[in-house]
């Protein structure tokens, strides 16, 4: 039957509105943050004990470009996803080794229940701690990264404060009932013998005031290599807002093989970070680091950080290392390891958060 003109008016506004309902139910947000700058470091042994200047990317944190969305299904449940990968500023190239999505690719479901999430994720380590952490709490970032990744060993008693991706996760995250939560994420090594193999697990459990958040965390690898054997790393840390204008952070971090030579690595760092102003801000940090067997190493790292605005700033950073087992490394992944035990890093840089 053809209904009149006057009929279809009524019918296509309530289509209208339906179809705008919809679309205000569901949100996608497009996200990034670029970070470059100049990176002096005196005495690598990769430029014969000489200093180097060098134009580095995604050192006060990594440059990245993302998508983020959520739909509502009603009855409180939403669908949520993230697609998150890694750039370098100074070359243009893709991040963690040209990976599409190399920081994160995720899509889950939340409600009452808490929120269920497969795909490429964070573990709970890079999740949870960099809320204690020098590194993050003030721009040095990676200047302040080199001994918690045990930079100057080879990266090989990483306490994965800085965030490890893992692929073929699944993680739960809890809602929060009485300031406390718990995170829960579960890797699956999906070898051709056993999913076992090469599988991760790590939980984190926080409370968050409004002053003060204080978290514990373990992260678990079974058989991470054949002749180390499974890792296994527990972490403690907690912030407090002693005023308006200074925040104390501080955390500790154990991190060791089973098998071989047992190696082992127990990090300690003491933060703050002091408003000056509105638009200074001046960071500290101390850290030092213990190993079985070996000899240890000690940081301190300073930073003052100018807000131009909400999403921009400008900053420098000194660090001074000092590691009498391996020669020291202020800067982890980007710098090389210092020909003596000793090593000054200094950085200006910029970043804009969109």
């Amino acid at each position: 039957m053809k209904l009149p003109h006057s009929s279809l008016l009524p019918v296509a506004l309530a289509a209208l509105v339906c179809a705008s309902g919809a679309q205000a139910q569901s949100t996608v947000t497009v996200y990034g943050l670029l970070d470059v700058g100049m990176t002096w470091t005196n005495d690598r042994a990769s430029y014969q004990g000489k200093s180097s200047t060098t134009m580095d990317t995604g050192v006060a944190q990594g440059s990245r470009l993302g998508f983020k969305g959520s739909e509502d299904l009603g009855d409180g449940m939403r669908a949520n996803f993230v697609l998150e990968q890694g750039l370098n500023v100074d070359t243009g190239a893709l991040g963690q080794g040209g990976l599409a999505w190399g920081r994160q690719a995720s899509v889950g479901l939340a409600g009452g229940f808490g929120e269920i999430s497969l795909g490429r994720m964070f573990d709970v380590m890079g999740e949870v701690f960099p809320a204690y952490a020098i590194g993050a709490n003030t721009p040095a970032g990676s200047m302040a990264w080199s001994l918690p990744m045990y930079s100057a060993g080879g990266a090989t008693l990483v306490n994965r404060v800085y965030g490890s991706a893992l692929n073929n996760s699944v993680r739960y995250r809890s809602p929060k009932l009485a300031g406390f939560s718990a995170t829960a994420t579960y890797s699956l090594g999906e070898q051709t013998d056993s999913i076992v193999t090469g599988s991760t697990f790590s939980g984190a459990l926080t409370y968050a005031g409004s002053n003060f958040s204080t978290s514990v965390a373990t992260y678990q690898q079974r058989n991470a290599s054949t002749t180390q054997g499974d890792i296994a790393e527990y972490a403690l840390g907690a912030w407090y807002q002693a005023t308006p204008d200074v925040r104390i952070f501080s955390m500790a971090s154990q991190v060791g093989y089973s098998a071989g030579t047992k190696g082992r690595a127990t990090t300690y760092e003491l933060g703050m970070n002091y408003n000056l102003t509105p638009q200074w801000v001046l960071g500290s940090g101390l850290q030092a680091q213990k190993r079985r067997n070996l000899s240890g190493a000690e940081q301190l790292t300073l930073t003052l950080d100018y807000l131009l605005s909400k999403r921009t700033d400008v900053y420098a950073t000194v660090a001074a290392g000092r590691d009498r087992q391996y020669g020291a490394l202020v800067v982890a992944a980007l710098g090389s390891v210092s020909s003596n035990s000793g090593q000054t890093g200094l950085r200006v840089g910029i970043r804009h958060k969109f």
